[in-house]
């Protein structure tokens, strides 16, 4: 895939790929929206312990080389009384959604609309299904967005050609 406007259509496909293989495994990460990830371990792997978003998994999983995950203690404990900590991608020393911007060449809006829970339907952010519908949405913004640059490529060329064209 080719790179536009700093956009890394490529590492986008390649976290939609993962996303949707994870989705069919049983002792994968377990996939919450919610949360960039979360685990009981102060070093986790990917495992069925494990509870992570979309760029929380991949960071997790060591998907991209400079991805990397912040183990931060939280104040709180899961269901059977155990220390919970927090898992935050960290990127080329951007945190959060900063970090996806910086990994994905994305514009802020662009990474709250898909990787932000509120942008999707509150049922469809947890578990397989929910990690599905992220990896839909992810290669359908790379279509779009792919569509719409080579349209702007093509006017500007044409512009270029005939300043009059329009």
């Amino acid at each position: 895939m080719t790179k536009k406007l700093g956009v890394r259509y490529e590492r986008l496909e390649d976290l939609a790929q993962f996303l949707q293989d994870d989705s069919r495994n049983k002792q994968g990460i377990q996939f919450d929206l919610a949360y960039w990830g979360e685990s009981e371990d102060k070093s986790p792997e990917v495992s069925c312990g494990t509870s992570a978003c979309a760029f929380g998994a991949a960071a997790v999983a060591k998907l991209f080389p400079g991805l990397t995950v912040s183990v931060e203690s939280s104040s709180y404990t899961n269901d059977d009384g155990k220390q919970v900590y927090e898992l935050i991608p960290k990127y080329k020393g951007k945190m959060g959604m900063e970090a996806a911007c910086k990994l994905f060449g994305l514009t802020d809006d662009q990474a709250y609309y898909l990787f932000d829970p509120g942008s999707y339907e509150e049922d469809l952010i947890k578990g397989a299904k929910g990690e599905r519908k992220v990896a839909k949405r992810i290669r359908n913004f790379i279509t779009s967005s792919m569509k719409h640059e080579a349209i702007k490529e093509i006017t500007q060329n044409l512009l270029k050609k005939d300043p009059d064209y329009c």
